[in-house]
């Protein structure tokens, strides 16, 4: 079978190899990780071995060459497009952020920041404006990263920004919810939070009830990390005095439900019920083991990540940590954990930075 002509093609495959990364949810930076990739391919009626996978994550100009059917393989799992098709929509991706004053040199600024640092957003506002949600994937998160980027970098007028921009359904999918900020790095970016969840109501459609989760799990989480506390008992209350909320949340997909259910812990502990949140723990804990055994390897990690987070935000005790990531390990975790010596270890093999937040928005 022919292979591809690399030495004219390295820019591609590094495409590719992003595009497969961001697919899966995790990099391919170890042996375990390429069977846990090979897995998932297989699972979507594609055969890539593991080796190739590893051969493919460790590319550099000219270093490899791969068959037309594996990239194939590759491209079609990652956009419905064989190898050719893929470098067609690699080059249409680049006409688009050319459109959108985007450069891909690093000592280049885009024309979307410098329309952020000078407050210059009327004619920002038009050209966010006329974008459609359905744009594909890669588009929405590098114009996201965009926004991202500009506002934290050039605040100024963040409020402004948001005041008038959080309306905007792609600057809602491809700032807000693929770029989340849980870390509130972004200055006024609960003044964002508030603007996006203005006139989303738990009682609205599935879309509205997961916005609405969406934006005030990350506000519960940001007051319990500051010591928020009237944050915290009025943005709790808003997601867990409602009993019909709760059974709502049985509709949406893993994320913002898991998140739901774990973030109660934070808000019980700020209300005082130290003993009930303690108990949550260990309920969600074996509830999570049990149907872990059954789930996908994104949902596994999303259940993991998620209520290791509340165990680290809670100052578990470390042997509780290390006992929670057992218990996934031993549920047939896809990541084949081995047996951790610390909590960093821990927090290194999942991947926990982020990761419970910086996910895919169909995933969201």
């Amino acid at each position: 079978m022919p292979k591809p002509n690399n030495t004219s093609e390295p820019k591609y495959l590094g495409l590719l190899l992003r595009s497969l990364e961001n697919k899966l949810g995790f990099r391919l930076s170890s042996a375990a990780r390429c069977r846990q990739a090979e897995a998932a391919l297989q699972a979507a009626g594609h055969h890539v071995s593991y080796a190739t996978l590893h051969r493919f994550s460790q590319q550099t100009p000219n270093a490899h060459r791969f068959y037309v059917s594996t990239l194939d393989q590759l491209a079609t799992f990652v956009c419905n497009h064989n190898w050719d098709g893929f470098i067609q929509k690699c080059n249409r991706d680049e006409l688009f952020l050319e459109k959108a004053g985007i450069v891909e040199e690093q000592e280049v600024r885009s024309l979307l920041s410098y329309c952020v640092q000078h407050n210059e957003l009327r004619a920002l506002h038009d050209f966010s404006e006329q974008l459609p949600t359905d744009i594909d994937e890669d588009r929405t998160i590098r114009l996201g990263f965009e926004f991202y980027q500009a506002l934290q970098h050039y605040p100024a007028h963040n409020r402004k920004f948001f005041k008038n921009f959080s309306q905007l359904p792609f600057i809602r999918k491809a700032f807000f919810e693929y770029l989340a900020d849980p870390e509130f790095r972004i200055p006024q970016y609960t003044f964002g939070l508030q603007q996006f969840v203005k006139n989303t109501t738990a009682e609205g459609d599935k879309k509205q009830l997961q916005d609405f989760i969406f934006a005030n799990t990350l506000l519960l989480r940001h007051a319990y990390r500051t010591n928020d506390i009237r944050t915290l008992k009025e943005v709790g209350k808003l997601l867990y005095a409602n009993s019909e909320l709760e059974k709502a949340t049985a509709q949406l997909n893993i994320f913002p439900r898991t998140r739901y259910q774990c973030y109660r812990i934070l808000w019980l502990m700020a209300v005082g019920k130290t003993g009930t949140a303690n108990a949550l723990k260990i309920e969600l804990a074996q509830q999570y083991w049990l149907v872990s055994t059954n789930a996908l390897p994104y949902e596994q990690e999303a259940m993991l990540n998620i209520l290791l987070d509340v165990y680290l935000l809670t100052r578990t005790p470390r042997n509780q940590c290390l006992s929670l990531v057992d218990g996934f390990r031993d549920a047939n975790l896809s990541l084949k954990l081995k047996q951790p010596t610390d909590l960093q270890a821990v927090l290194q093999a999942t991947d926990h930075t982020r990761a419970n937040w910086m996910t895919t928005g169909q995933y969201r």
